[in-house]
């Protein structure tokens, strides 16, 4: 009894090490993983002074209400449970979503179901 509780304490100890079966495979061969390796790659092309045309490419706007005044809130095109807020400069004191707009600050990428109008 004492040696199965000593192999059941060792194995709850390390489960949280031991990888996924895909992931041990490498990050190519698990679907889940490249398509998050592919947001986060696509993310990091967004560096401050990049025109809200390009962002868009990638991205879209996400639905529900916005706030006028603060970031944009993008989802990204190939699976819209990645989210991202970005910062952009309002260029002639005007506040209207123009594609000359250029990106100030992008959030860390987040997990959350899509808003709708």
């Amino acid at each position: 009894m004492k040696r199965f509780l000593v192999s059941a304490f060792v194995l709850a100890v390390l489960q949280p090490v031991i990888p996924c079966k895909a992931y041990a495979q490498g990050p190519a061969k698990c679907d889940s993983c490249a398509l998050l390796e592919d947001a986060l790659r696509t993310l990091q092309d967004f560096p401050p002074g990049t025109p809200r045309s390009k962002v868009e490419e990638e991205l879209r706007p996400d639905g529900g209400l916005q706030s006028l005044h603060g970031a944009t809130r993008y989802i990204f095109k190939k699976c819209p449970l990645i989210k991202v807020d970005i910062d952009f400069t309002y260029f002639d004191g005007q506040q209207d979503n123009l594609p000359s707009d250029q990106v100030v600050k992008v959030s860390r990428p987040y997990l959350e179901y899509p808003d709708s109008d």
